[in-house]
């Protein structure tokens, strides 16, 4: 995926140098240069405090499966790692800041957390077994990410709720849905931003996909990693373990209705496209919310 941006000359021309530098290291140069090395895999990861009007401080635990370095810490034990990211939420530094998600394995290049550094990212109280993670190419990730395919459903909850049951013809009919990883390992999850693709409403007793599209807009509230889908049109969310993502899924009835069903996801749109399979039998996992309710009446009548 490229992406683009401005820069002004003075920030080009930093990054330039930046980029001259820091990626010409080998694993060897980088593992001289950090205090401590180790394999481990995130068990939390959030924000804790602030650095300044631009940077927030974040601070993982991981939990360390073996040792390259740093004799000190022993395999099995638990480490506090921070880090620093942009308070817009957006990875436009050069070098990139390090984005973590509980469930990831990697391979970690740490500084100590010295009184200068503790000063810097404005630390009250350093944790015991604590080490700073200075950018993201000290992360050195599994370069395979689950794919996205029709059983990626597997492991997925999701659940639905209306603020309000009775919506007047034209007005937005608003569903959140919340969609939670139940596994212990990162699952990839299907958006595209128009309708027709992976959500569905459903009424009861309708065949699957034979109900209402509607547009699917994601509310989040932290980093996420975000991947173009390249084999169908649209994106992958990647939702660390055991953590969840909001969905609005919203659409405007042009008619009087009652609807009793549920909410479907499916990975993959099951009929192919618009041009695709028609009707059943599909092959995919998918997975439905429970039962809800709502009516939308005609102007005046609510």
């Amino acid at each position: 995926m490229t992406r683009l941006f401005t820069a002004s000359l003075v920030f080009l021309a930093w990054a330039v140098s930046a980029t001259a530098n820091e990626p010409l290291w080998t694993d060897q140069d980088r593992l001289e240069k950090r205090d401590m090395v180790c394999v481990g895999t995130v068990l939390s990861a959030g924000k804790v405090g602030r650095i300044d009007d631009n940077h927030d401080l974040y601070m993982a635990v991981v939990e360390v499966t073996s040792m390259r370095k740093g004799g000190k810490t022993a395999t099995g034990s638990r480490i506090n790692v921070y880090y620093e990211f942009s308070s817009s939420g957006r990875n436009d530094r050069c070098p990139e800041y390090a984005e973590l998600a509980k469930g990831e394995k990697a391979t970690f290049y740490l500084r100590n957390v010295t009184d200068e550094l503790k000063n810097e990212l404005k630390i009250e109280t350093v944790r015991e077994s604590a080490f700073f993670l200075e950018m993201g190419s000290d992360v050195k990730k599994p370069d395979l990410l689950p794919k996205l395919d029709g059983e990626s459903a597997k492991g997925l909850e999701i659940e639905c709720r209306l603020t309000q049951t009775t919506f007047v013809v034209g007005e937005p009919v608003n569903t959140w849905c919340t969609v939670k990883n139940t596994t212990n390992s990162v699952k990839p999850i299907g958006w595209h931003p128009s309708t027709g693709k992976h959500f569905c409403l459903v009424q009861a007793g309708k065949v699957t996909w034979e109900g209402l599209l509607p547009m699917a807009v994601p509310q989040f509230d932290r980093p996420i990693m975000i991947q173009s889908n390249e084999s169908h049109p649209g994106y992958v969310f990647f939702v660390p373990a055991h953590e969840s993502i909001q969905i609005l899924l919203t659409h405007k009835a042009d008619q009087p209705v009652k609807f009793k069903g549920k909410i479907l996801y499916d990975p993959v749109d099951p009929r192919g496209g618009w041009f695709g399979k028609d009707g059943p039998p599909w092959k995919n996992e998918w997975i439905t919310s429970r039962e809800f309710e709502y009516e939308v009446v005609a102007a005046g009548a609510k």
